[in-house]
């Protein structure tokens, strides 16, 4: 990849960034104004994204691919499936994982695997099953 080429997708994903950013804002805001809720803290979960950061004497690029920031004291989400719970969790900054937390626990089997598997009334039975204690 060129320099010039480099430059361009570090702008376009920051921009991409900000975009994703604004709409989750619209998003909640609709929802808190529905529920005549407001906001008690607020956390951005960027995640799948890049950062300029200092690693040692050096200032590199860090890909977050599947992951998210986890400095010290940071808060984030690392979010559960759409039958699991999420959880807000407070950034170790463990030098050891680039201060970066996994954002979800992975799939048990691919997006098209689970299509061919599951249809709509499956999705129903399982949201529909109540496991609570």
């Amino acid at each position: 990849m060129q320099k010039g080429e480099g430059t361009e997708y570090v702008k376009a994903m920051a921009l991409m960034g900000r975009y994703a950013s604004a709409n989750h804002e619209i998003i909640h805001g609709a929802v808190l104004d529905f529920l005549g809720e407001t906001a008690r803290i607020t956390i951005e979960n960027h995640h799948n994204f890049a950062w300029k950061e200092k690693i040692g004497l050096r200032e590199v690029m860090v890909h977050r691919k599947g992951a998210t920031p986890a400095g010290k004291g940071v808060l984030g989400i690392i979010p559960g499936s759409m039958a699991d719970p999420g959880f807000i969790v407070r950034g170790l900054g463990n030098e050891a994982s680039l201060s970066s937390a996994a954002h979800g626990a992975g799939r048990r089997m691919s997006r098209k695997a689970a299509i061919k598997r599951f249809d709509f009334k499956d999705l129903q039975d399982i949201m529909e099953k109540d496991e609570s204690p």
